[in-house]
């Protein structure tokens, strides 16, 4: 009886077989069995988690995989996208030409980008040029798409890693803030929101602002006076209250994912254990401990760490992090405090409690990929994470509520009990009015990484191609 490991290794050889015969203008469909499809799932998740850590060469080769059992259209672009990044510029021109043959569902708009980009990788000299803040950083198929029957075109190769090193843009200038959204946490629980309709869902549109740095930016922060969003090349952008957002070079080149403040310090970490520290307007490299790459940072104001790749986790004590043990292997994408308490949310469901002196596991009833956290009290707190799963925490069990969505959410914000948004893929943002989720009408197409509030209520979402988003009510 053959194992599941040798069924999936199986199935991706012989697909791989079937590909590299098959001329690129040829295509054949054929169904995908479950069990292969699931295969092919997981290699994509885990291949977007490679990406995310800017380990392009071993992403482009699980997406080669995933695309040798499921080929899949949006997966000959994650791996063009993976060999762009990779500087591997025939294999990228390759197979963006053969998605934009293949795929026909983005938008003209979109496909028009594309067109353009690939002749510009083709005239371009050494140095590949930045793709349009059109283009999504990844294209996201849905799960029931792994089993369908899809077209077979030619594989993708593998390719290896040349990372490259964008610089930050000038200043733009924006409109003045909208006016806020009041989401002050004195609303009762339950009771309709001062600017929703009568299921509680906030009215209103998400209007872009005039910001194209053309990487991703994957959290965004409100401290002070000010609203700051970190992402890839080591540059975060800060938004004044003079209607500025201003791009600054951190010092650092590495990717940023975690962004947390307490008082008047602020830290950003990242990959190969990057761990900056703003105080008095300048930024300095903090001793993490690690090189793993560090996802997320928080915790409580007396309290806070930064977690990360095969279950790091390390602890501020003033002066420099310092590991803590966890129970995990599993890469750590969230850490919420709340009430003194501090949670970690990760990688298959993974869900951690810190005992005071290391992070135990809880029950989780899920193995979705969990990416984000947020909490009104320690009684009342969601984790949000792949193919639409929200949990929540009443301070004993976690449970999975339903969200109404396939789409993996990654960004977690709220104001109260009865005010809570989480921002995914394809433009998926849902509200939660104290007694359900419900998806709202957004307007936008790109993956969405972040939302926070400024002091004075106006919402933002950041996510793929620089995109900033502003709530805009009506």
């Amino acid at each position: 009886m053959m194992t599941f490991k040798s069924v999936v290794l199986r199935l991706a050889c012989v697909g791989a077989g079937v590909l590299l015969n098959a001329p690129p203008s040829r295509a054949v469909a054929r169904v995908v069995e479950p069990r292969a499809a699931s295969a092919a799932e997981s290699l994509y998740q885990r291949a977007v988690q490679q990406n995310a850590r800017r380990q392009f060469a071993a992403a482009a080769r699980d997406f080669a995989a995933a695309y040798a059992i499921s080929p899949l259209s949006r997966l000959l672009y994650n791996c063009a996208q993976a060999e762009r990044k990779a500087g591997q510029r025939a294999a990228a021109v390759l197979h963006y030409s053969q998605f934009l043959a293949q795929d026909h569902t983005i938008t003209p708009a979109t496909r028009a980008a594309l067109v353009g980009y690939v002749e510009q990788i083709k005239r371009a000299g050494k140095k590949l040029p930045m793709p349009p803040a059109a283009l999504p950083d990844l294209l996201i198929p849905t799960p029931a798409s792994f089993a369908a029957p899809v077209p077979v075109l030619a594989p993708p190769p593998t390719v290896p890693l040349v990372p490259a090193s964008p610089t930050a843009p000038p200043p733009v200038a924006l409109s003045p803030p909208a006016s806020a959204v009041p989401v002050a946490g004195s609303v009762p629980s339950g009771a309709a929101h001062p600017l929703a309709d009568s299921a509680g869902r906030p009215h209103g549109t998400w209007q872009p602002l005039p910001i194209k740095p053309a990487f991703t930016l994957r959290r965004v922060f409100w401290q002070g006076d000010a609203l700051f969003a970190v992402g890839d090349a080591g540059v975060f952008y800060v938004m004044l209250p003079d209607g500025m957002f201003r791009g600054v070079k951190s010092g650092s080149e590495s990717w940023l994912s975690g962004l947390w403040g307490n008082g008047t310090e602020l830290f950003m970490s990242g990959d190969s254990g990057t761990i900056l520290r703003r105080f008095g307007g300048r930024m300095r490299p903090v001793a993490s401990g690690t090189t793993a790459t560090l996802f997320a940072m928080g915790g409580t104001p007396s309290d806070w760490f930064a977690v990360g790749e095969r279950g790091v986790a390390a602890r501020w004590n003033g002066t420099q992090f310092e590991r803590v043990p966890t129970a995990s292997r599993d890469a750590l994408f969230a850490v919420l405090g709340v009430d003194g308490e501090v949670l970690v949310a990760g990688a298959r469901g993974t869900l951690l409690r810190f005992s005071g002196s290391q992070f135990l596991p809880m029950a989780s009833p899920t193995t979705s990929w969990l990416h984000a956290l947020w909490g009104s009290s320690k009684t009342d707190v969601y984790a949000v994470g792949a193919n639409g799963v929200i949990l929540h925490y009443d301070g004993r069990t976690w449970t999975q509520k339903p969200s109404g969505t396939q789409q993996t959410l990654l960004g977690l914000w709220g104001s109260a009990k009865n005010n809570v948004f989480a921002v995914g893929t394809a433009g998926t943002i849902l509200h939660f009015n104290g007694q359900s989720w419900a998806e709202l009408p957004s307007g936008i197409s790109t993956a969405l990484h972040g939302i926070s509030a400024t002091a004075n209520g106006t919402l933002i979402a950041v996510g793929d191609g620089g995109s900033v988003f502003r709530f805009q009510p009506q």
